[in-house]
Parts: C-alpha cells; sequence; structure tokens
C-alpha cells in the first residue's frame, strides 16, 4: 500500500499511538531514503507537531517500526517515503494494551491429572488426545475453545500410545463424559525433523495461562508457542528430552495476552533432532 499525502490520508485522535509494521523489504530503503532527508531541529519539530496534530480518527494503525523511522528522518521526507517505497501497512488496532508471552516447563510433571478440576476459571477448557484410539479428541462439554491437533512438518498419520506413565481423568467430558486415569496419547508417525503437532487457543487482551503436556520419544521436542498479532515474540523451548523409545513427559505452562481481541495463540510441538516423533497428550486452558 502505497500513500502520497500523509496528511490528509492519516486520521487519528490526538491521543492515539500510531505504528506501521513495515514488510522486510521496505526496511533497507527506509534507512537508504532516512540518509538523503536532512532538516534542521525547528523544521523537523515544527513538522512533528503539524502532522500529529492534523491527524484524526485513523483507519489504518500499525506497528512501531515506521513511527521510529518517521521520527528519525523528519516528517518532511514522508510523502517521497511512503511513495516511492511501497509499504505494506497492516492494521493494528490500538488498545492501550501491551501483548506479552512466557513459559516455563516442568520436568517431573504430577500424576495423576484431574483435568476437570485444572479447568476452573469462566472460560476454562481442557483437551485429551488419543483415548480410544489415535484420533481420539476429547474436551470440557460446551466449551471448544482448545482446538484438535494439526500435523504439521510432513507428518501424515498418528499413532495411540497405551502405556504413559501419566494418567487423565475427567468427568464432565465430550465426546466420552467421563474417564478415571487413561494413559494414552499420540504421537505422529516418524521420519524427520520438524514432524509434529500444533493446536490454537483463543488470545484476547485478558492473561491467561495454558498447561500443555507432551512427550518425546527417542528425540528433542521443540515446542513453541506464538500470538497471531505478532504483539509479543514467541516462546520457544527444547528441553524435553529421550534418549530411547521410553516417552519423556513434560509439561508446559505459558502465560499470554494479546494486545487485541480476536486473536490466537498457536502451539506447536515437532521433533527436532532425531527425525523420530512427537508426541501430545493433554492441555487445561484457564
Amino acid at each position: 500500500m502505497a500513500i502520497r499525502h500523509y496528511r490528509s490520508a492519516f486520521e487519528a485522535a490526538a491521543s492515539a499511538t500510531i505504528g506501521f509494521r513495515v514488510e522486510p523489504e521496505a526496511k533497507a530503503e527506509v534507512f537508504r531514503r532516512a540518509a538523503e532527508c536532512r532538516q534542521s531541529p525547528s523544521e523537523w519539530v515544527r513538522e512533528a507537531v503539524s502532522m500529529w496534530l492534523g491527524v484524526y480518527a485513523l483507519k489504518t494503525i500499525a506497528r512501531l517500526f515506521l513511527a521510529l523511522s518517521l521520527l528519525a528522518i523528519g516528517p518532511a521526507c514522508a510523502d517521497n517515503l511512503f511513495w516511492n517505497s511501497g509499504f505494506t501497512m497492516t492494521p493494528i488496532p490500538n488498545t492501550g494494551v501491551a501483548g506479552a508471552l512466557s513459559g516455563s516447563v516442568n520436568l517431573s510433571p504430577t500424576t495423576p491429572v484431574n483435568l476437570t478440576s485444572l479447568a476452573t476459571s469462566g472460560n476454562s477448557d481442557w483437551a485429551h488426545w488419543g483415548f480410544g484410539s489415535s484420533s481420539g479428541f476429547d474436551h470440557k462439554s460446551g466449551a471448544g475453545h482448545i482446538s484438535n491437533v494439526s500435523l504439521v512438518g510432513g507428518a501424515t498419520s498418528s499413532l495411540q500410545y497405551t502405556a504413559s506413565a501419566i494418567g487423565f481423568t475427567w468427568t464432565d467430558g465430550t465426546p466420552d463424559g467421563a474417564e478415571t486415569n487413561t494413559t494414552t496419547f499420540i504421537y505422529c508417525a516418524p521420519g524427520a525433523n520438524g514432524r509434529g503437532y500444533s493446536f490454537t487457543v483463543p488470545a484476547d487482551t485478558t492473561t491467561r495461562t495454558l498447561l500443555v503436556w507432551i512427550a518425546a520419544y527417542d528425540d528433542t521436542m521443540l515446542f513453541t508457542a506464538t500470538l497471531s498479532d505478532s504483539s509479543a515474540g514467541p516462546y520457544s523451548d527444547s528441553s524435553v528430552v529421550s534418549g530411547t523409545t521410553s516417552p519423556v513427559i513434560g509439561l508446559y505452562a505459558v502465560t499470554y495476552n494479546a494486545a487485541s481481541s480476536g486473536q490466537t495463540l498457536t502451539i506447536s510441538v515437532v521433533a527436532s533432532t532425531n527425525n523420530n516423533t512427537a508426541a501430545i497428550l493433554s492441555a487445561v486452558l484457564n
């Protein structure tokens, strides 16, 4: 998207935060054109104040990089910079809330796990994979916040494991209403690094905590959590490792919020070192 006249095209409340998401290929051009633009401090201040006070009800609010670039090069260069550099701008609502994403891992999780008891908040949910068959997906009845898993990285099928060291119990599930201490989970057919699973949960400005039980199976697991609005950097970890075909289970706790409503948090669990397999057991969202 190219914008020729920034004064007439930009409209926002005077208190709004204005930012732009700049595509990587445009960044070099930003700095090249910045070097061509020179202004005295008084000209820079006059132009900056003029632009800021003249902006009303902006419909395209994007991220910080271009805003900082404009401050660095002076608003008088904006026409030339926008029109000739081919910026792509993505709207980001200004909620005044910063995104946040952090995580931790427990390499010795306790058993048994009562999923019903753990999912206690008003918008809670839980999920378990592998009960009954390799396609089994049980979750909290009436919730539906945790998606089913998708195979990633070229993985083509799942298998069921039935002798996990951790058992899972629930009493408010669907399609299976109740189960006690099931030791099942799923793992993808081995064959290449990067194979594994992903699933999503909702994200907005409310702080939430997601618990995820995974297992390494003769490989090192790469666990990654990513917010769809990129308002916080991704969290990744590779602490769950197994050197044999005996599964090693890890429990991740991910705390997060997005900068705006209608976002998602994507979790991925993939094999990363031994071309083997990734496994996933259960999740709880609060």
